[in-house]
């Protein structure tokens, strides 16, 4: 019996859909050991997944009809719901809720009448399961997360500057290591929904909603396999549920990357603009991850609106209080390494290998270096302009000093977002499609 060479083996599965679901399902297993907390499984495990991801980023696009992404978006349901752990171990509404989703995606596969809603049904169920979380735990406890965004928002409204020693509800100083948007754009979810993290579940929402809109204007129709791909980071196993318990913020980054494209690729640089400040002035890091990437895809006009209403959002904040400002959102910058984060420092020093200060500091440098280095080679089109910037994102928090289970989300969800774009859609010289 014959199997072919090894090089038409190789052609067979040096394809991105081939390559890709691997890519997607080790990284998803690997974060649901110990939610990124360090584990030799889960370090050997998130290595392999980002190596085989980096390879799919290359391999070329053979398009037609993926049909491993629904079977991808099946089990990773199924493994979420036998390993759900919050609001309680096999909690039933958020197993009902996440296997109906997956269900919910067959029957309207099966329904042909029911097929333009399939997303939207199976999403809307999968997002239900994570407000369970939200109505279940009202209060997580010990989480400085869920303390700091919720009580700086609470300072904020009662006019107090949120980046000082503010003594939240429970009697304990808050530390706000957030740049200041974040604080205005969850304060309105504090305020009428008594917590941030609902502000997440409109972000999910959103996310689902926006998405079918940016392939469509990046040139192509919407199938059913990017309607799976774009369900499959909410029912990535722990993971998908700890930002309900440990509150980060992602979910909110990805909603104004998500607007900010697709508003740019309509030609509305003014909001688009708008949307992309919001980012910078949230998070520290969205400055490179996304807006660096997309500098091919954005107008300049954006970029530089962007950036203008970042310092406008931001300065009066310092002026507030400059040292405590800069000790607030900058301190971290000197943390000591943590060993039991998922990053390549611990993986050294587990494994008993030179981990020292000087170590940690070349990590780094060479992470913000392969990022930059990525952000060039992946400037060809909207699509691997997107998988360049997840795999940055890998690489820069594999070589930092400290890691997040939600850092590795973000990126496995932009990795995601570039492999929903065909190869050949939306390069750098046809990029702005004008409004409708």
């Amino acid at each position: 019996m014959k199997f072919g060479s090894p090089a038409r083996w190789w052609g067979l599965l040096y394809r991105r859909h081939t390559l890709a679901p691997v890519g997607i399902g080790l990284v998803a297993v690997a974060l649901a050991d110990r939610i990124a907390f360090f584990s030799v499984t889960g370090a050997a495990l998130l290595l392999l997944g980002v190596l085989v991801l980096g390879l799919a980023a290359t391999a070329p696009d053979a398009g037609g009809d993926h049909f491993v992404y629904p079977a991808l978006l099946v089990g990773l349901a199924v493994m979420t719901a036998l390993t759900t752990q919050v609001p309680a171990p096999h909690d039933p509404a958020v197993v009902l809720l996440t296997i109906g989703g997956a269900i919910a995606f067959y029957i309207c596969t099966i329904v042909r009448a029911l097929r333009p809603v399939r997303l939207y049904l199976a999403g809307a169920l999968l997002i239900a399961a994570h407000a369970v979380v939200i109505l279940k735990i009202p209060v997580p406890q010990h989480q400085d997360v869920w303390r700091f965004l919720n009580f700086g928002a609470d300072a904020l409204l009662k006019s107090q500057n949120p980046y000082t020693n503010y003594i939240g509800p429970d009697g304990q100083v808050i530390r706000l290591t957030y740049p200041p948007a974040a604080i205005l754009l969850l304060a309105p979810f504090r305020v009428l929904l008594s917590d941030i993290r609902w502000a997440y579940i409109a972000c999910e929402a959103a996310v689902v909603l926006l998405l079918p809109r940016l392939i469509r204007r990046a040139g192509a129709p919407v199938a059913r396999w990017q309607e799976a791909l774009i369900l499959v980071p909410l029912v990535l196993p722990r993971a998908a549920q700890a930002f309900f318990v440990f509150s980060s913020q992602e979910w909110l980054l990805l909603a104004l990357a998500v607007g900010a494209l697709v508003l740019a690729l309509d030609s509305r640089s003014l909001l688009s603009g708008l949307l992309v400040g919001l980012g910078i002035a949230s998070k520290q890091y969205f400055v490179v991850f996304p807006v660096l990437y997309l500098l091919p895809t954005m107008r300049r006009r954006a970029v530089l609106i962007g950036v203008v209403v970042a310092v406008a959002i931001t300065l009066p904040f310092v002026a507030w209080g400059p040292s405590a400002f800069v000790d607030h959102v900058f301190g971290n910058l000197t943390s000591a390494p943590d060993p039991d984060r998922l990053t390549i420092w611990a993986m050294l020093a587990h494994a008993g290998l030179p981990s020292g200060r000087a170590v940690s500091v070349a990590l780094a440098v060479a992470g913000g270096v392969v990022a930059l280095l990525l952000a060039w080679a992946g400037r060809r089109n909207l699509s691997t302009s997107l998988m360049a910037c997840g795999l940055g994102l890998f690489a820069f928090t594999l070589g930092a000093a400290f890691a997040g289970y939600n850092y590795y989300v973000y990126g496995l969800v932009l990795v995601i977002w570039g492999l929903l774009i065909p190869a050949g859609g939306q390069g750098v010289d046809d990029r702005l499609i004008k409004s409708d």
